[in-house]
């Protein structure tokens, strides 16, 4: 049994989600709170609806959201993510072929057990109900139950026979009126706790505990834990980690049962070696023993270190536990042709753990057993592995707020290299939006605080499109020149943008969806006499003789003004350099005969126009013009406010701190700015007017306003 098509409507956190084609192992990634583990609760829902390990399994769904539904029907809007529209919740399931033989050779006992459980419920816990029903039953019952399955069996076995998949859907009226799709074959494999047989959906929550465990009593049947993982399947999982010493205590007196009666031990049934087994994998260096009897009968299970020493298996850390007790449960219960519900699978895990863990879960439990693994992940290492793998169907979702309605859900494919280079820009592929615009900016020497600072004081471009940090101008221009040629090459639709600062280190050319901010650097933004001194309240900076705006205002010119030497030593090297890189020209014949030569004579003349142009700059005077002209523009600027956007707002802010900082260092406090900013959801009107456009997708060229 597996899913191939799931779509939610108006469930909790999702507004819309449709999943369809999946694989072998099924991922999703995205954002805290864009409704990922909601995914999980709407086909624990479908399931329990359809059918129940244990009886009224679907109470135990509402239970767990505390929904009184049988005092009031409207307690289940609870649920709903807009209470006017209706809720739905579809699969699209395909039942294997060792399934569909197994239903038609036993799917008419199958049927009859089913209807004897409806019948009378009182008999619901009997895993065979033929053998001893309670009398008065049989007597009134019988007749009605054998002809009901002989009725119903042959349109059963009909459309398993005829219909490769099936479909379930949940509807709830806007008034808590619960409805379902009729269909035999979903009402009776979910009803079925047979995982030798029949595909069983295993859900394993992101609240994970893995206690102490104290050996007591040994219970040596092996029915008591099928019951209890049958009671765990879906819901009060928190303890389906539990009494793991007591598992491996009952099956090492088991097997030494078996050994002294010169029976063999079954492969499968012995879990010490499954856990060497993973130790190996997973943890080198580390080794487990196996329970170890004493000498005044207790059981011991130590790990041995590669020093040496031991310790208990009580000991491992809490990441360790996570490999450990989530691979051996499922080992344990061995579903077969399964739907595996896990969230966050990298709980408690660093990176080193996690790599390979997908592909080993895939290899040991989901392609060895044809179970079909899902995965709600926040992990980068995680899904990097994952996207690309045959038959790995990996999703990112998104806030229902920003998509007006369309599939908060799209695959996270890298058949094309263009997507391949743009998953590898975004580094976070947790974060990655499939077919998003991507945005490249700038970054100085903290390469990555203008897409921080962009995305922290605009969250909503954050969640729009995909941001990058492209280094200095001229890689930012680099690599959008390189990605769009790209795009129009491989005809993909228009998606990449690019925001530098305004400064003129490098003149760019005009270009389709290339802007500049309106000030020097992104940090001319942060320079709020209002914000700034807040943060020297919020620091305690005594020291300061800033008490008020109008102070910190005159404190900010007079480090506008420190500045100006700088600028203008900065702005005339760049026309120098710009003049005298023209004098440089090393073209030659690829046809000459000495090609030797005539790269002497272009160095030649390369010479004699850098002399030219040296001479012209001493004769012309041109440096002492350019630098007298820069000076009166900065001197118009600092008589009004154009300053804060036209000199460099990071060096006045540097300046600043260090005076006025009382220690804190500059990045600290520009943070902090950008945090009190963040705190009163204020907006720079230059940063707004041009994330407004990218959002709006208006294409405009750099000379635009």
């Amino acid at each position: 049994m597996r899913f191939q098509t799931v779509e939610i409507e108006n469930y909790r956190a999702i507004s819309s989600v449709k999943l369809e084609n999946l694989g072998d192992m099924v991922i999703i990634a995205g954002p805290n709170g864009c409704g990922k583990s909601c995914v999980f609760d709407a086909i624990r829902l479908l399931k329990s609806v359809y059918g129940g390990y244990q009886p009224n399994e679907w109470h135990q769904f509402f239970g767990e959201f505390q929904i009184q539904i049988g005092q009031k029907p409207e307690e289940l809007l609870t649920i709903f993510q807009d209470k006017t529209k209706p809720l739905k919740i579809s699969a699209e399931i395909i039942i294997s072929n060792e399934e569909k033989q197994y239903l038609l050779n036993e799917g008419m006992n199958l049927l009859r057990d089913q209807i004897w459980k409806e019948i009378a419920p009182e008999l619901a816990g009997w895993k065979y109900i033929g053998i001893s029903p309670l009398a008065t039953q049989h007597r009134i019952h019988a007749a009605d139950v054998e002809s009901r399955t002989i009725l119903e069996w042959g349109p059963l076995r009909e459309e398993l026979r005829n219909n490769k998949t099936h479909w379930g859907t949940v509807n709830i009226s806007t008034t808590g009126q619960a409805s379902a799709t009729p269909s035999p074959i979903l009402e009776l494999i979910f009803s079925i706790y047979d995982p030798q047989n029949i595909g069983i959906v295993d859900y394993h929550g992101a609240t994970r505990n893995y206690a102490r465990e104290q050996v007591g009593g040994i219970n040596l049947n092996i029915e008591p834990a099928q019951d209890k993982m049958r009671q765990h399947a879906l819901y009060n999982y928190a303890n389906k980690y539990a009494n793991l010493k007591t598992q491996m205590a009952s099956g090492y007196v088991r097997n030494l049962l078996v050994s002294q009666t010169g029976g063999q031990v079954s492969a499968n049934d012995n879990l010490t070696e499954t856990l060497k087994e993973l130790f190996q994998t997973f943890f080198p260096g580390k080794e487990f023993l196996g329970p170890q009897p004493t000498n005044d009968g207790r059981l011991l299970f130590p790990v041995r270190t590669r020093n040496g020493s031991t310790h208990d298996i009580d000991e491992l850390s809490s990441g360790e536990k996570e490999v450990l007790y989530g691979y051996l449960r499922l080992r344990n219960t061995a579903p077969k042709n399964s739907v595996v519900l896990i969230d966050e699978p990298e709980l408690h895990l660093n990176p080193r753990l996690i790599h390979g863990l997908a592909g080993f879960y895939h290899r040991n439990l989901g392609k060895l057993l044809g179970n079909q693994i899902w995965l709600v992940t926040h992990s980068d290492t995680l899904i990097r592995e994952a996207v690309g793998h045959e038959n790995f169907s990996v999703f990112h979702m998104q806030p229902p707020d920003l998509l007006d309605g369309k599939s908060q859900v799209s695959e996270v494919k890298v058949a094309e290299d263009i997507e391949r280079i743009v998953i590898e820009l975004v580094g976070d592929l947790a974060a990655y939006r499939p077919e998003a615009k991507i945005v490249i900016f700038e970054g100085g020497g903290d390469s990555q605080f203008d897409v921080w600072m962009v995305n922290t004081l605009f969250p909503r471009f954050s969640t729009a499109v995909n941001s990058i940090s492209g280094g200095n101008k001229v890689r930012v221009q680099n690599l959008y020149e390189l990605l769009e040629q790209t795009r129009i090459e491989a005809q993909v639709p228009a998606r990449f943008f690019a925001i530098t600062d305004r400064d003129s280190e490098i003149k760019t050319n005009d270009q389709k969806n290339t802007y500049n901010w309106d000030v020097y650097h992104i940090e001319n933004y942060l320079l709020e006499p209002d914000y700034i001194l807040r943060v020297i309240n919020d620091v305690r900076a005594t020291k300061t003789n800033l008490r008020n705006l109008k102070d910190v205002e005159i404190a900010l010119h007079a480090c506008a003004e420190e500045t100006v030497n700088g600028l203008i030593e900065r702005q005339i090297r760049y026309f120098i350099n710009g003049r005298l890189l023209k004098a440089l020209d090393l073209g030659i014949d690829p046809n000459s005969k000495n090609i030797s030569e005539a790269f002497q004579d272009a160095i030649e003349r390369s010479k004699q126009k850098f002399i030219e142009i040296s001479t012209d700059f001493i004769k012309s005077k041109s440096v002492e013009v350019f630098e007298q002209k820069i000076r009166d523009e900065v001197k118009e600027s600092l008589a009004s406010d154009k300053w804060k956007a036209e000199l460099r707002g990071r060096d006045i802010l540097k300046r600043f701190v260090s005076q006025h900082g009382n220690g804190m260092r500059y990045e600290q406090m520009r943070d902090l700015i950008v945090a009190r900013m963040k705190d009163d959801q204020f907006e720079p009107t230059g940063m707004k007017k041009i994330l407004e456009k990218i959002i709006d997708n208006v294409s405009v060229h750099k000379s635009d306003p």
